[in-house]
């Protein structure tokens, strides 16, 4: 039996916006709200996740949007059965023991 932790994970996206969430495979795709600091901008979610690869986006008032400060990112090839981008890019993010 393996001893797997969840790793506390950051989610960031500094902008513009009035209404940012994050949604991911780990959400099921559901759009979750993100605190916003506004002494720099910043909007934040942390969550406690397996190791593990998952793929996010950011919906930045009503709209799906790739975070731009991760490299990491595919193209959806299709749409069907999942949310993203809506065709365009997901993000990936690897929870780490």
């Amino acid at each position: 039996m393996s001893n797997t932790q969840k790793q506390t994970t950051l989610f960031q996206f500094k902008g513009i916006g009035s209404h940012v969430l994050l949604a991911s495979t780990f959400t099921k795709w559901k759009a979750y709200p993100m605190s916003l600091n506004p002494q720099n901008n910043t909007w934040s979610l942390q969550v406690d996740l397996l190791p593990g690869t998952y793929h996010y986006n950011f919906v930045i008032d009503g709209e799906w949007s790739s975070d731009d400060s991760k490299p990491k990112t595919e193209t959806n090839k299709s749409t069907k059965g999942t949310k993203g981008s809506k065709g365009g890019k997901k993000d990936i993010v690897s929870s780490e023991p």
